[in-house]
């Protein structure tokens, strides 16, 4: 890799499509800035290989799968070898293709959201915490995109019951972090990323009649990274953030931060 000024080092999960995708385009265009994007099957990652054949300095696509030790480890390990730090992971591979009540859900679909959703973010922190907090920035943050279906206290689910759970554990496991990691600094936080207009979005618009999710892909990455630019671990960490404040419709919340 040719000699470059980095100013700061992102891995983000699930970077092939939707909000992971839209993330790494966005971020890729900023000087200095190196963004090693994680797909559970890079040979089939079309749009993210051409992403980083136009930004051959700034892309990394990793071998990433959600859950799997082997492949989060992996990915540490070169992202070390490559540029040596990492100060910002970005936890986004998630699934959310079931829709049904808790009454009618199978168990199997309970297990493969936890696997993802829930299991996913703590095999990866595992995996980038030795690296993480060894971040030049001094303030390494490992961000959690969650849902606002995983708060407790609002009560959510829009009749998809495994995916809210998972979400509400990963919240909580988020918030874990915080606490467990005062002395290294790592400022953890879960990030409501908005309705937003991607394959899971509008799958879950379509169930409600809906052409599509109401918020723009442009939007709410913009929402994702205005908790995630500058953040300290006094003011960020230890939340559960809005992407923005909206109301006016009955899936909006106009709150910035959000009960867990």
């Amino acid at each position: 890799m040719p000699a470059l000024t980095i100013s700061t080092v992102y891995l983000i999960s699930g970077a092939n499509r939707g909000i992971g995708f839209g993330l790494t385009e966005v971020l890729a265009k900023r000087p200095g800035t190196v963004v090693f994007a994680g797909a559970r099957d890079p040979t089939n990652a079309t749009a993210l290989n051409a992403l980083a054949e136009k930004y051959p300095h700034s892309v990394h696509v990793l071998k990433l799968t959600s859950g799997s030790t082997e492949d989060n480890k992996s990915a540490v390990v070169e992202i070390e070898k490559t540029v040596g730090q990492l100060d910002v992971v970005i936890a986004n591979a998630a699934t959310g293709g079931y829709y049904g009540s808790l009454l009618t859900t199978p168990g199997e679909e309970f297990l493969n959201h936890f696997n993802i959703n829930t299991l996913g973010p703590v095999t990866l922190f595992q995996a980038v915490h030795s690296l993480l907090i060894k971040s030049p920035s001094g303030a390494p943050h490992f961000c959690v995109i969650s849902s606002a279906v995983g708060s407790t206290e609002l009560g959510l689910s829009f009749g998809a019951a495994a995916y809210s759970a998972s979400k509400a554990a990963v919240n909580h496991l988020t918030k874990i972090i915080h606490t467990e990691h005062e002395a290294d600094g790592i400022i953890a936080t879960a990030i409501h990323p908005g309705w937003v207009a991607t394959d899971m979005g509008n799958f879950g618009a379509s169930s409600l009649g809906m052409t599509e999710a109401p918020v723009t892909l442009a939007e709410s990455v913009a929402g994702i990274l205005s908790h995630i630019d500058g953040a300290t671990r006094s003011e960020k960490s230890g939340k559960f953030w809005n992407f923005a404040r909206t109301s006016g419709n009955f899936w909006d919340i106009n709150e910035s931060v959000l009960p867990w």
